[in-house]
Order: structure tokens, then sequence, then C-alpha cells
């Protein structure tokens, strides 16, 4: 059976239109999904700001939101004036820091001088029992400096959502006083208690900062009484004379007992006191 060419001709445009066909249909699929994922993002990210949003607080639900916002800006006054931590290193800092001013002097002067190894372990092990609370001093008030800022962002919130709470109900002809004033109450309290809460934060941090400091001067103190240490050490075997094993030894020796013999035997001997037989058992003796 034979095939016209012209048959073959028309196959292959119909070939060629019908993958054409599904490549137009494959990029209108691509298309597609890429804007409708597009579209679903957006609407994703539009209701993540409308729910992080604060919206006001409906009327009837005012009273008893605002006795729970009265409760929680209470507990948030007595935890700023009840850091027991922030107030402990903020009173011992200071003392902390004469000490070891006054234990750096001791420090220079027994380094400067002829320091034993167990003076020089006594010595740091002191540094070390003064300066041990400095780490969890520094722990603490980073933690402090955290829960402060915690603290802040939860006022923020109450203060913004009371605020346009309180805008909404001044849209109102006649808004009744009573809530208004509770409301500014609230508004009040909380840009009050953040003042409190950014005083206390940046003292922390200012506290954290000083203990830090301490901490380098702690360091540098035990870094020098090591090398003091490693200093007398070294000079416990230095060499002062000949080894017994050396032939400077033995020269040595043998020009101080001729030195002696020369003495011993001297004009200036003969004469003197001493008997013969002191003489002659000394001579015998370095002989």
């Amino acid at each position: 059976m034979k095939i016209s060419t012209k048959h073959l001709k028309k196959c292959s445009f119909r070939s060629v239109i019908a993958a054409a066909f599904l490549l137009i249909l494959t990029l209108v699929s691509i298309i597609s999904a890429q804007n409708n994922a597009a579209e679903n993002e957006h609407q994703v990210d539009a209701a993540a700001i409308a729910k992080e949003s604060p919206t006001p607080i409906p009327f009837p639900e005012i009273v008893q939101q605002a006795e729970s916002a009265s409760a929680s800006l209470a507990e948030f006054t007595a935890s700023v004036s009840g850091k027991s931590k922030l107030r402990k290193v903020e009173k011992r800092l200071p003392e902390l820091t004469d000490e070891i001013n006054a234990k750096l002097k001791e420090t220079a002067r027994i380094s400067k001088g002829l320091p034993s190894l167990e003076s020089l372990q006594n010595l740091e092990t002191e540094w070390k029992t003064l300066t041990e609370n400095l780490p969890d001093w520094k722990n603490d008030l980073a933690d402090r400096a955290v829960e402060f800022e915690d603290d802040l962002g939860q006022l923020r919130k109450i203060q913004e959502k009371w605020t346009i709470t309180l805008a909404e109900l001044n849209k109102w002809t006649q808004p009744p006083s009573e809530i208004i004033a509770v409301i500014e109450k609230i508004i009040s309290d909380s840009a009050d208690l953040q003042k409190q809460i950014e005083a206390e934060q940046a003292k922390a941090v200012s506290l954290q900062s000083r203990v830090v400091e301490q901490q380098r001067r702690v360091y540098d103190a035990l870094k020098s009484l090591r090398q003091t240490r490693q200093t007398v050490i070294e000079d416990l075997f230095v060499q002062d004379s000949p080894a017994i094993w050396q032939n400077d030894f033995w020269i040595k020796t043998e020009k101080m007992r001729r030195k002696i013999r020369t003495i011993l035997f001297s004009r200036k001997w003969s004469r003197s006191v001493i008997s013969p037989n002191a003489i002659l058992i000394n001579s015998s003796f370095i002989l």
C-alpha cells in the first residue's frame, strides 16, 4: 500500500498543530497556578495582618476586659518593684568593685617580690572565691533585660488596643463618661509602666556592662598570676653552677682545692697558733 506525499504532509501538519496546542495548554496551566499561589499568599498575609492589628473592644465587653486589663497592670507594677536580683546586684556590685581594687593592689605587690608557688596559688584561690558570683550576675541581668522587653511588648499591645477603643467611643454623640474615665486610666497607667520598665531595662543593661568590665579585670589579674607562677617555676630550674658531669665542675673544684692547699701551707699558717696535728688532719682531708 502506497502512501501519497500529500497525505504525509497533511499528517505532519496535524502533529505540529497538536504539539503546539499542548504546549499552549501547559503554559496556561503554569501561569494560572502561579497566579493562584500568589493570590493565596496575599490572602494569607492580609489575614495575618488583620489578626495582628488590634481592633476596638465591643462595647458590651468593655467593663469585663477593663477589669482584666487593670489586674494585668497591677501584676506588671508588682513585678517591676519586686526585681530582687536586680536590686541585689545594684547594691553588691560597688562593694565588690572596691574589693577587686584592693585585691589588684595586693596582687601587684606580691608579684613584684619573690613570691612562692604556694602564695601564688593561695592568691589565685582568693580571686576565684571573691568573684565567683560575677557569671551568675551577668546571666541574671541578661535574663531580666529580655523579660523587660517582653513586658514592654505586652504593655504596648494593651495601650494600643484601648486607645483604639477610646477613639471608637469618642465617635458617639454622648459616650458614657464613666467608661471613658476607666479607659483613659488604663491607657495612662500603661504608658507610665512602660516608662518605668524602660528605665529598669536600661539599668539592667548598664549593670550587666559593669559586671562584664569587672570580669575582664579579674581575667587580667588571673592571667598575670599564672604568668608570674610560670616565671617562678622556670627560675627554679635555672643552672647557677656547672653540673657534676661537666668538665667545668671538676676544673672549678680542682682550683678551689689548690687554693685551700696554698692557704694551709703558706708561711702565714705555719707561724699561726694552729697545732701541726690540726694542719695535718685538715690537709689530709682536702687531699
